[in-house]
């Protein structure tokens, strides 16, 4: 008899957001994957599907392409994500400083939970 699962709604982070959370914004080359800035109305059709940003004013590119009204919105889709997954993040991670999210942003909302202890810390 079949069983009912849950569907993951696209809540998962995929592998190259998560490098640039660990090395920063602009190391996924790929264009349109990673936080690449998609114009609304084209993510909408393809880029929630292979990641990226959606941008309301049109804009279009990597990191250092677009202007500082299109990074503060791939700031806060990091931010966003970092918050939800950071913990995770963390708890592998063997120096706090070499992940940028830790630097930029601070403790993940996340990570409150266990007071930001990490099995590393030294």
């Amino acid at each position: 008899m079949p069983v009912k699962r849950r569907v993951s709604k696209g809540r998962d982070i995929d592998d190259l957001k998560l490098v640039e959370l660990v090395e920063g914004p602009g190391r996924c080359l790929l264009a349109g994957c990673g936080y690449y800035l998609w114009p609304a109305d084209e993510w909408r059709i393809r880029g929630h599907k292979w990641g990226g940003v959606a941008s309301p004013d049109g804009e279009d590119g990597f990191f250092w392409e677009v202007s500082e009204a299109g990074q503060a919105i791939i700031l806060e889709a990091m931010r966003a994500d970092w918050n939800r997954v950071g913990a995770g993040i963390m708890a592998q991670a063997a120096d706090r400083q070499d992940v940028w999210a830790f630097a930029q942003f601070g403790p993940p909302e996340s990570w409150a939970g266990n007071g930001g202890s990490n099995s590393n810390d030294r």
